[in-house]
């Protein structure tokens, strides 16, 4: 349903003052105020891009979600979920790749990486969100709202689109400043928990389920070379939602190591007798401070799945491709002064 702001101004000596709605003046620079200040529509974003496809501002989320952020300076309508889902149908084709060199573009004015950015902003690396671009969805921001358009939005949300509306209200008080007035269609708790059904999001798995996943796929032999990462100095093991990352410290001028993901054993996807591996060449190359090329020169040569772009994956068979595997990871870290 429609929702109608009205403010009032109240002092203990005197009645409520009923303040003016509304200033278009003001109304002019939002696009400019929400790609300073992004906690106007939503605290958990990070801005990557702005006027990217004729996308006001694109955003990402934790969780590696990009967000849409269409904004209208009067009032929303109905046209305005048709324009955001068809730039989320282009946005959800997008590599990881390219997504990664639009925002180190929009980030360069602030001499900033995404990875760095990402990390200063969530507390955590970019790789901790299982890749980029996993999901989209949609703010449409405008200063009023059609009632049409808010049960459109409202409709979509119960069947698991993740889309919202913000509306944003200017109050003038009498000294002639204004108050800005953030409303949520749909709240954001209510938010998150469809966000979360609908992605099928997952906690790191626990050393019991890791131990039953070895056991029910018959992985206990594939496994036996990769138990000497964990005496490397280089290597962090940690929990992962499909099994057992290792991560490596890539030291920086400014501030605490970066985490990155080097190696990952995906149990959860690995089928009964195979057990899948994935390799982070870009982060170890960094750790190493060497070229990527030769990080993937330095690997033996494999059947690399051809549908993941943003990292190696491949699926092990023989006791003999899980130990040229690891010696090769071990050799390569070797380099590494740490």
């Amino acid at each position: 349903m429609a929702t109608s702001i009205k403010c009032w101004l109240v002092g203990q000596d005197s009645p409520p003052h009923e303040l003016e709605i509304g200033n278009p003046a003001l109304e002019e620079n939002l696009e400019d105020w929400i790609e300073e200040c992004v906690e106007l529509v939503d605290p958990s974003l990070l801005i990557i891009g702005r006027q990217v496809k004729g996308i006001d501002l694109l955003a990402i989320d934790e969780d590696g979600q990009l967000v849409i952020i269409e904004l209208k300076r009067d009032k929303l309508t109905r046209d305005a979920v048709a324009q955001a889902l068809d730039y989320t149908s282009m946005v959800a084709d997008w590599t990881p790749e390219r997504i990664v060199n639009i925002a180190n573009d929009y980030l360069s004015k602030s001499s900033q990486s995404i990875h760095d950015a990402f990390e200063e902003c969530f507390k955590k690396s970019l790789d901790d969100t299982g890749g980029i671009n996993s999901d989209q969805r949609i703010l449409l921001v405008g200063c009023r709202a059609d009632p049409s358009l808010e049960r459109v939005v409202d409709w979509l949300s119960d069947r698991g689109i993740p889309i919202n509306v913000v509306t944003l209200s200017f109050c003038t008080l009498p000294d002639g400043q204004n108050i800005l007035v953030r409303t949520l269609l749909i709240s954001e708790e209510r938010a998150k928990a469809q966000s979360d059904q609908s992605r099928g999001r997952r906690p790191p798995m626990s050393e019991d389920a890791i131990s039953e996943a070895i056991a029910e796929r018959h992985l206990k032999e594939l496994l036996t070379p990769f138990k000497a990462l964990d005496q490397l100095t280089a290597l962090t093991r940690m929990p992962g939602v499909d099994g057992i990352d290792y991560e490596v410290r890539i030291p920086r001028l400014e501030g605490p190591p970066l985490r990155r993901k080097a190696v990952q054993i995906l149990l959860g996807r690995s089928k009964p007798g195979r057990l899948r591996i994935g390799i982070m060449t870009n982060n170890l190359a960094k750790f190493l401070e060497v070229g990527e090329e030769e990080v993937l020169n330095a690997l033996p040569k494999m059947k690399w799945d051809p549908k993941v772009a943003w990292r190696l994956e491949a699926d092990l068979r023989s006791l003999e491709e899980c130990r040229e595997l690891a010696e090769a990871i071990i050799q390569l870290l070797e380099r590494s002064p740490v």
